[in-house]
Formats: structure tokens, C-alpha cells, sequence
């Protein structure tokens, strides 16, 4: 029985040396992200200041992607993105300054019939920062299944849910 409790004392300070923390500090790591549960049949969810949001069907996603945006002015867009893709209107973010205000946001142009943009959260695919179009619902739809990432339900079980 004492050794149990011995092992028991070695192998906790051992995993608390390794600074292994609860769950749910990893959220602000995922903010702006796409998370697919990958325990149950995939559900996507857009991970925004603390909470999760379920993005269902193709137009529920844009719906949600639409209302929890960002507004940008004209002039930061045009100092702060370069377009690499004239058919899928992507554009390299090339204002580092600008970044860290913006990834893994949905940033919208008011002043160029509300387009919406979708900022990569990270270094997607090693093809730098960029800004997706989203003009359509199945944009959105694409955008999930592209850029999401798969995680365990226990994660995002531990995610409080947000409602628009």
C-alpha cells in the first residue's frame, strides 16, 4: 500500500512538473478556429472569445460566420491585404501590424456590399496568413472542412456554448 502511494506522489509531481493543465485553458490557443469533434460524427464549431458555436448546415455556418464578424474599413483592407487568387478571391495579409487584431476573425467590408472574409488563425499550410471570401453559404461550408481541425468531444465538451 505504500508504495502505491508512493508511485501515486511520483507520477502526479512528475505530470505536474510538465506543466499538463486543465482542458479548458487550451481555448484562448483555439480562439477563432474551427474545431471538428472528431468523437462524434464531426460537428464543426467556430471558437469565439471563450465559447463555441455550432456551425451545422452550410447556411447556418454563414449565418453565425456573418453575425459574429468584424467590420474593417476600406483603407486598413487595402494597406493590410494583398489578393493572391482573383477566382476565389483570397488575399495574402500582408500588414503584420494588423494580424494579431484579426486572426481567426470573420472580417466584413461595409463599404464593398458587406463582404465577408474569413482570416486564417494560423500559418494555414504553410501558405502564410490569408482572407477567404465568403460569399456564399457553401464558402463557409468549405471554409470549415479546409481550415478545421479535429479534436476529441471531451474538449469540446468543456467548451460553454455561445447563442447569436
Amino acid at each position: 500500500m505504500k508504495k502505491i502511494i508512493i508511485i501515486l506522489v511520483v507520477i502526479s509531481s512528475i505530470f505536474t512538473g510538465l506543466g499538463i493543465k486543465p482542458v479548458q485553458a487550451d481555448i484562448v490557443y483555439y480562439e477563432g478556429s474551427i474545431l471538428l469533434d472528431v468523437g462524434r460524427n464531426g460537428e464543426a464549431y467556430y471558437i469565439y472569445q471563450g465559447y463555441k458555436y455550432y456551425l451545422g448546415r452550410p447556411a447556418q455556418a454563414f449565418e453565425i460566420m456573418r453575425q459574429l464578424s468584424l467590420g474593417i474599413s476600406e483603407e486598413n483592407f487595402q494597406n493590410g491585404f494583398r489578393k493572391v487568387n482573383d477566382v476565389l478571391q483570397i488575399y495574402r495579409v500582408i500588414n503584420s501590424g494588423l494580424y494579431p487584431y484579426i486572426q481567426g476573425r470573420i472580417i466584413l467590408r461595409p463599404n464593398v456590399n458587406g463582404e465577408a472574409y474569413y482570416v486564417t488563425p494560423n500559418l494555414a499550410a504553410g501558405n502564410g496568413y490569408s482572407a477567404e471570401y465568403l460569399g456564399r453559404p457553401y464558402d463557409a461550408f468549405e471554409i470549415m472542412t479546409k481550415y478545421g481541425q479535429g479534436v476529441h468531444s471531451v474538449f469540446i465538451d468543456s467548451i460553454p456554448s455561445g447563442s447569436l
